[in-house]
């Protein structure tokens, strides 16, 4: 063998540290659908907006903002809570 590894410390693998990291990757997961959710909504929004001007009617407009309005205030109202009365974030989330 031409190279030999080195071996140092063993990594201490506990419960703690494969909670952290499974939180960690839950969390990555869920603000990466949430971000895809809301770009495809958005997009979708400016891309109607533009046919309901082209043809003067925004019937479709308004319809699609029914549909996808409250999806929509959840996702931005969980990932942007704002702050509490005492001026603090109250929410544990990482996002």
């Amino acid at each position: 063998m031409r190279y030999k590894p080195k071996i140092g410390e063993e990594f201490a693998l506990n419960a703690a540290v494969i909670a952290a990291k499974t939180r960690h990757l839950t969390e990555v997961t869920r603000s990466t659908i949430a971000l895809a959710i809301v770009i495809v909504v958005l997009v979708t929004l400016a891309a109607t907006a533009a046919f309901c001007a082209y043809r003067g009617d925004f019937q479709v407009l308004q319809t699609l903002w029914a549909v996808v309005a409250a999806p929509l205030g959840c996702i931005i109202g969980y990932y942007f809570r704002g702050t509490g009365t005492n001026g603090k974030e109250d929410h544990p989330s990482a996002a």
